[in-house]
């Protein structure tokens, strides 16, 4: 089993920037992709 690539969001513009960067990324190397959100 391959490790996820994981990405934090906090609902901010860049942590939006951040999960299509990590999701792009994902997608390119058939990563599973896993979100944690945190609220501030």
């Amino acid at each position: 089993m391959e490790h996820p690539l994981v990405v934090g969001i906090d609902g901010s513009d860049s942590a939006f920037r951040a999960l299509e960067w990590a999701a792009d990324e994902a997608a390119l190397h058939g990563l599973p992709l896993r979100v944690v959100y945190a609220s501030r």
